[in-house]
């Protein structure tokens, strides 16, 4: 490295490429290499043994089976179970209370 001012970062990162040239050759990752990621894999075989297993354990109670549902519907707004507010629905006023409410303001 020289003691110039000037140009010593682009001289740190030619020696450090001159490096890596020495220390190895280095293959380029193409997209065919790497396509073993991006094929679909099919897990049935192994789910089938899981299966098999929680059955053998007498796991099923339930609950399990109603956790395992629940997950396995998605998460999409129609999936999702709404809570109703009954509250909201019930009135305090009765009947009577309306009739009287209706004679004092229209007559």
């Amino acid at each position: 490295m020289s003691t110039k001012r000037r140009g010593v970062r682009k001289e740190m990162r030619k020696l450090k490429q001159q490096a890596a040239r020495h220390c190895g050759i280095r293959k380029k990752k193409t997209l065919l290499d790497d396509r073993a990621k991006f094929l679909p894999q099919d897990n049935t075989l192994e789910n089938v043994e899981q299966l098999t297993r929680l059955t053998q354990l007498r796991a099923t109670h339930t609950t399990t089976v109603s956790k395992i549902i629940e997950h396995n519907k998605g998460r999409l707004a129609k999936n999702r179970h709404r809570k109703e507010d009954l509250s909201s629905q019930s009135t305090v006023f009765t009947d009577k209370d309306f009739e009287s409410f209706e004679k004092e303001y229209i007559s």
